[in-house]
């Protein structure tokens, strides 16, 4: 698989970006919110990042990291863990596509934004510590968060890019993405989800692509007579004559 970087490696802003007015304290906001809640330290790039020959190359002024290896957060709830970490990742992917879009198209007022300010490299270096993505350790997953990684990998095993990640290698099929999301769970689904592609009556999948739990009410339902996880919206419409969710249904 392809891993776009984001702001990975990078030092900051090369040139200044007009962006809406107000933007550059919600950035803050964000990131000192996480900090805050995640006791995130921030520890200046020397310590760790930068070689003799990085400095040479790029100059002494790189910016501050995250420290967040080794990091204490038992008493922090799962859930919230969870959401958290979740949040700030995609608004990273967020963020990095926004300046992608100033950079190439500086942002011009409109009826709704009616000011425009200047985000400057030395604006970013404050908010650059905070342009890292995170990782939940397994053993702290939320069910919803268990979902979210299996949906994210689903939509990458189905050749539809997520989150930066792209499959090199050809789409596998409904039935293939499931089997290995079914391989996971073995290992990952420790509130017993039970995620299926859930399909329409008829033969095949019939273009139905998505990822639900059948353990709970947004799944649908596992029809014997089928041999297959049948989408709640469609009992009662199986084609078959004989069908145990059809009758089912009909009663």
């Amino acid at each position: 698989m392809s891993y776009a970087v984001h702001f990975m490696l990078s030092w900051g802003l090369s040139a200044p970006l007009t962006v809406p007015k107000g933007t550059k304290q919600r950035l803050l906001d964000h990131v000192a919110g996480v900090e805050r809640l995640l006791n995130l330290k921030r520890v200046a790039s020397t310590q760790r990042y930068r070689s003799e020959g990085d400095t040479k190359a790029n100059g002494p002024d790189y910016p501050d990291r995250w420290d967040y290896f080794d990091r204490d957060w038992s008493d922090i709830e799962d859930e919230l863990l969870c959401k958290t970490i979740e949040d700030h990742n995609a608004w990273v992917v967020f963020t990095f596509e926004q300046f992608e879009e100033w950079a190439k198209t500086p942002f011009t007022p409109t009826a709704f934004i009616k000011e425009s300010e200047v985000l400057t490299p030395e604006d970013a270096r404050e908010l650059w510590p905070g342009f890292e993505k995170l990782t939940v350790p397994v053993e702290r997953w939320s069910g919803d968060y268990y979902r979210a990684r299996m949906e994210h990998l689903f939509e990458v095993m189905r050749g539809r890019p997520s989150c930066g990640v792209t499959f090199d290698a050809k789409p596998l099929s409904q039935q293939q993405a499931g089997a290995v999301i079914r391989l996971f769970s073995e290992y990952l689904d420790a509130e017993d989800l039970r995620l299926e592609v859930v399909q329409s009556p008829g033969r095949g999948f019939n273009g139905l692509d998505r990822l639900a739990s059948l353990s709970y009410d947004d799944g649908g339902y596992w029809c014997d007579g089928c041999s297959k996880p049948i989408d709640y919206h469609f009992i009662g419409q199986c084609e078959r004559r004989k069908c145990p969710l059809k009758s089912e249904d009909e009663s």
